[in-house]
């Protein structure tokens, strides 16, 4: 409590208030005094407080004071739901409910300026009820009600961009961080047997990228371009007994099954390598964090790494060595699977070479050469070309439900243009309506009629309220007029109310006295007569 009054005089004693308090001054101020100061603090955040309180009736005061600390979304300490004892804390000027409201609000005194300037043009504006009832009024604060909270969507919309844009942006932040410690940290640990490790770790990888995945990737690459120049070439050249030319051979069902499974055991020694890869940079970047640490204990000289953190990086070393032998061990069984299904490949060739010779000599004893080939071909070029059907297929719809889907936006644009325009027109109806009624009403010679026109109603209600301001002026000004007047007579009262007291009091001594006196002379006169 006493650093909380100690910044609050501090803060009082400072631009733009320029109190003169200590300690003692502040804490002995009375309640009225104390109000007044926490309405000059709510002033200099909204200059319309700017008054003296006796000026006002203390209801007026608390309930102002109120509705601009819930604008400012104060919450008094204690239980939220004992508004009652709070607000009857703040009628009396009590210290434990003005001296927080005064912390709260010294603390953030620029915030809340802010805050407060811009609740003026977000207060929503309180249209009487009897306006209301006018169509063209209700209209158009509802078209203002709906555009305001358009508005809000679009902030709130580019808010929540701007939000993405900066934790998009602390996030590459934070990956370049990462990246450039990474970088220290292996110039830190470049010594010539870890380099060579690691060159060798890469020679290994790169040597594998360029003379297996990247040929393969390309060898693929090209036969699909001889495959699509074949089909260009030759679609134009099919037979019409095509059908019976088809069939199936044995022998390039059992390669095709066999490429399908070294196809298969590649994709596997390619997925392996790249886990096998990511192993090796975690138990690297391990391995550099616990070379790190011990550093940094060797440096400071001081036990930083405890006793379980060690143990618990231990084991997590012992796990990422146990994973890096299993999938090394799994990379040797899938390379020696590989030897196997490549030797097999191999004589599979052989024995394919050899029926292919045969099957040619026999087309050519039989007068047919170059059967086998076509009807290779031709299956090849029947695939490909169902591919492509497939595609072409899917394209075009795709393209299809691109332009429908275009059509149905454009279709319910309009019909939302329409709507639109219809609700506007009938609006516009009804005001035409109403101004031709108001007009009508205006002109008219009947004393009743024209006291219905909108105008006469708003002249009556503006001369109500300048006479009623008029008067309220004119007692003001009575009041002030005999405020100095009543002040003074309320002094003589209560000087006098004073002096009559001091007589009473004066009175009740004396006869206090003489009845003492009474009492000692009877008791004296009665102790001479017993002794007679």
């Amino acid at each position: 409590m006493s650093e909380q009054l100690r910044f609050i005089v501090e803060q009082l004693n400072r631009e733009p208030f320029k109190k003169s308090f200590n300690l003692i001054t502040f804490d002995s101020l009375d309640p009225m005094q104390l109000l007044q100061i926490l309405n000059d603090v709510l002033a200099e955040i909204d200059p319309k407080h700017a008054m003296d309180i006796r000026e006002e009736l203390p209801e007026q005061t608390i309930k102002r004071m109120c509705a601009l600390l819930g604008m400012l979304k104060y919450k008094p300490p204690g239980n939220p739901s004992d508004v009652s004892s709070f607000r009857q804390g703040l009628v009396s000027g009590s210290t434990p409910v003005v001296h927080p409201i005064l912390h709260w609000l010294l603390q953030r005194l620029p915030e809340l300026k802010k805050r407060a300037y811009l609740a003026r043009f977000l207060v929503k504006l309180e249209v009487p009820a009897e306006f209301l009832q006018d169509d063209v009024i209700n209209d158009t604060s509802h078209q203002d009600i709906g555009a305001m909270e358009e508005e809000k969507d679009q902030l709130i919309k580019r808010v929540d961009r701007l939000k993405k844009r900066l934790f998009q942006a602390e996030q590459r932040l934070q990956r370049a961080k990462q990246q450039l410690k990474d970088l220290r940290q292996a110039a830190a640990d470049a010594n010539p047997e870890s380099l060579m490790k690691r060159m060798e770790e890469e020679i290994k990888i790169n040597s594998y990228m360029v003379s297996e995945k990247l040929p393969k990737e390309l060898e693929a690459m090209r036969r699909s371009v001889q495959y699509l120049q074949k089909i260009s070439s030759r679609l134009s050249d099919q037979s019409a007994d095509r059908e019976r030319m088809m069939r199936s051979d044995p022998m390039d069902d059992k390669l095709t099954l066999y490429r399908q499974q070294a196809s298969i055991i590649m994709r596997r020694k390619e997925s392996k390598a790249e886990e096998l890869q990511e192993a090796r940079e975690e138990l690297a970047s391990a391995e550099r964090d616990l070379r790190g640490r011990s550093q940094a204990q060797d440096s400071e000289g001081g036990e930083i790494i405890r006793t379980d953190e060690l143990k618990r990086l231990v084991g997590k070393l012992r796990g990422k060595s146990v994973m890096h032998k299993k999938k090394r061990q799994e990379v040797s069984e899938l390379r020696a699977e590989y030897g196997v299904l490549q030797r097999t490949e191999e004589i599979l060739k052989q024995r394919h070479e050899t029926v292919q010779h045969k099957l040619q000599t026999m087309e050519a004893e039989k007068g047919i050469s170059g059967y086998s080939d076509t009807q290779e071909e031709l299956e090849r070029v029947s695939a490909i070309k169902s591919e492509l059907d497939e595609k072409k297929g899917r394209t075009l719809d795709d393209m299809s439900e691109m332009e429908v889907k275009a059509l149905r936006d454009d279709t319910s644009q309009e019909e939302n243009r329409y709507h639109y325009i219809n609700s506007m027109s009938e609006v516009i109806e009804k005001q035409i309506q109403r101004a031709a009624e108001e007009m009508k009403a205006y002109v008219s010679s009947d004393p009743q009629e024209k006291k219905k026109a909108i105008r006469e109603v708003y002249m009556k209600n503006i001369s109500e309220q300048e006479l009623l301001g008029k008067k309220l002026r004119e007692k003001q000004k009575l009041v002030r007029e005999s405020h100095a007047a009543n002040m003074e007579q309320m002094k003589l009262w209560s000087d006098l109310h004073t002096l009559m007291e001091a007589k009473r009091q004066s009175f009740i001594q004396s006869q206090s006295q003489t009845s003492i006196g009474r009492v000692i002379q009877e008791g004296a006169r009665t102790g001479w007569c017993c002794e007679g």
